[in-house]
């Protein structure tokens, strides 16, 4: 490429982020007045790598010049730079973001949201406080010193009266020892989950546990109902046994039950408690059961007769479902079964079953953090039909409380739930900062604007936790949206985003929002497994420890709870330090961003 047409070319992109920056006057003015520069820099950003700018760098770096690899808290500043270089005289305007300058707004931000850091760290370190740290301030003061300045405090868990607890110590101990330690509390959001397991086989066991003598310690349980009852059984027993309703309403407390299992071996339940209409019982040998089976009923009465009855159903309360490849399982929007033509495995049943609607075949889902992925093959009134198509050669078992990620679904679902709002009376009178979970669209915002109406929030930090592909797919406007809050701040949640992205696109997506953040000089929260085996079992892997130098290039890390967290929040800060120097040297290749194609779609 001639010095001409590089020229030429360059002061075109200059121009067009000139316009940009008219154009979208409307969404930078609504920013506060402390993100108003800030978001002008996002928007040239955004003009920028709207342009596979590979061929250009090489250019300049043959010319000697700055290839831009560096360009993202300043981009009008090192656009006029190269310009100048090559000779092309800019038009006379207010000077822009220096480099400098830009770097300091982001270390103000970071500040701001996050606190100084400590023990020559150069990010801060945040870890989540496990329910421990209620009672045990040792732990907290402890993790202090270690090198933690940011408490996160999950409201997915926990009650409030915990929470203070835990705010309470944290506060005391960083007075004590003099360092800054700010309160994250981070909303659950519509984290779709499996909430029950219905599998659709027609035999179970009932086994009492022994000792290692063979000694009974408890008997195995059932809970007999009627056929009309959905409910799942009491935690205590094994499985629900289905029964005509007439036969079942005569039943008493001491009554017998006698049938033959499905082995021939003859066994007897003792009826113990009504529980929620339905009847507890009890057997202190092994049996093992089977639709079709007549049980009868010896009242505890003799002046009553006895009654025989056929088990028209059962529902193992099974810890798990397994599932392998090509079968198919429903999942379902209420608490009732219903006839089907397709043979399935089992029933599902999960948070938020209102998104089932927006749920159209073909679409993907992926189960317990991609362990298990599957195709919509169908979908009505009743929920949606699913066959497996991602699983281990043997099959996997799926478990109550397990994720769901749904990366090309159009759900129809607020970042905040009810829940969430309830919480947020709390959060705002007693943290820094709330993370908002499972962002996708701009609107969310506006949500949250709302929910926060009536609340006192001039101090409180608002943390962006991108954790979706349309989270991620819809940034820039999120942040440009988020930027009228004086204070904002930016997670990469990986865990549920590796899951929505694809886990061979992870690495790239954690960059594009890395850039994309420094644009807008909002700091980074690197989250999601960091040093994860030395927290849990004392020992790192070497991949986890490459992970952590990596995250240095962010303003925070985040480490979850384990029994080694004080030790591997010293190794933390150890790593980052010895990265401080290396990670700053690095040239960005700047290709295409599909995400900075959002300019064209109307606001």
């Amino acid at each position: 490429m001639s010095r001409t047409e590089l020229t030429k070319l360059l002061f075109s992109i200059y121009k067009e982020a000139l316009q940009a920056e008219q154009t979208y006057h409307s969404l930078i003015d609504s920013a506060h007045p402390d993100n108003r520069l800030s978001a002008s820099n996002l928007i040239h950003y955004l003009v920028l790598r709207r342009y596979d700018l590979r061929q250009i760098q090489d250019a300049l770096s043959d010319w000697g010049i700055s290839s831009l690899g560096r360009s993202e808290s300043c981009v009008l500043w090192s656009l006029e730079k190269v310009l100048e270089a090559l000779g092309q005289e800019v038009p006379s305007r207010p000077y822009p973001l220096s480099r400098q300058e830009g770097a300091a707004l982001l270390v103000r931000n970071k500040q701001r949201l996050l606190g100084e850091s400590h023990l020559g760290s150069p990010c801060s370190i945040m870890v989540t406080l496990p329910t421990e740290a209620a009672e045990n301030p040792k732990l907290i003061e402890e993790l202090l010193r270690a090198g933690m300045n940011v408490v996160r405090i999950n409201c997915g868990h926990d009650n409030p009266e915990v929470w203070s607890k835990m705010i309470e110590n944290s506060r005391k101990a960083s007075s004590q020892l003099g360092y800054s330690c700010k309160i994250l509390m981070d909303l659950p959001g519509p984290k779709l989950r499996i909430v029950s397991l219905d599998p659709a086989i027609k035999a179970c066991a009932i086994r009492p546990k022994r000792d290692l003598l063979g000694k009974i310690v408890d008997p195995g349980w059932v809970w007999i109902g009627s056929e009309e009852q959905r409910t799942d059984p009491p935690i205590k027993a094994n499985s629900f046994l289905r029964f005509p309703r007439e036969w079942v309403e005569v039943l008493k407390e001491g009554d017998t039950i006698r049938f033959f299992d499905a082995r021939g071996k003859g066994r007897t339940l003792k009826i113990d408690q009504q529980i929620e209409k339905g009847w507890l019982a009890h057997s202190i040998e092994t049996a093992y059961l089977k639709e079709g089976i007549v049980f009868v009923h010896l009242p505890h009465s003799p002046e009553q007769p006895q009654r025989a009855a056929v088990l028209k159903s059962l529902s193992p309360q099974q810890p798990f479902l397994l599932v392998r490849n090509k079968d198919r399982l429903w999942i379902c929007k209420d608490n009732g079964l219903f006839n089907h033509k397709e043979e399935v495995v089992g029933f599902l049943r999960i948070s938020h079953p209102q998104i089932l609607a927006d749920i159209k075949a073909e679409e993907q889902i992926w189960f317990d953090d991609g362990k298990v992925g599957g195709k919509v093959i169908h979908s009505d009134s009743r929920g949606i039909l699913v066959e497996i198509t991602h699983v281990q050669p043997n099959g996997y078992k799926l478990r109550v409380d397990r994720g769901i990620n749904l990366p090309f679904s159009d759900l129809k679902i607020s970042a905040l739930t009810e829940q969430d709002i309830r919480s947020l009376s709390f959060v705002v009178k007693h943290a820094d900062a709330v993370g908002i979970s499972f962002l996708r669209l701009p609107s969310d915002i506006d949500d949250l604007d709302q929910a926060l109406s009536k609340e006192s929030i001039s101090e409180l930090g608002i943390v962006l936790k991108i954790e979706t592909r349309k989270g991620f797919e819809n940034l820039p406007l999120i942040l440009l949206k988020a930027m009228k809050y004086r204070s904002i701040g930016v997670m990469i949640a990986r865990g549920d985003l590796a899951v929505e992205c694809g886990y061979e696109r992870l690495a790239e997506v954690q960059e594009e929002i890395l850039w994309i953040a420094e644009a807008a000089h909002i700091p980074v929260i690197w989250a999601t497994q960091v040093l994860e085996s030395l927290a849990k079992t004392g020992i790192p892997s070497r991949a986890e420890v490459t992970d952590a130098a990596m995250a240095q290039r962010s303003e925070c890390v985040m480490l979850n709870k384990g029994s080694y967290i004080v030790e591997a929040v010293k190794s933390l800060v150890d790593i980052l330090k010895r990265m401080e120097a290396h990670q700053r040297k690095k040239r960005s290749m700047l290709r295409k961003l599909q995400i900075a194609s959002l300019l064209n779609q109307p606001l």
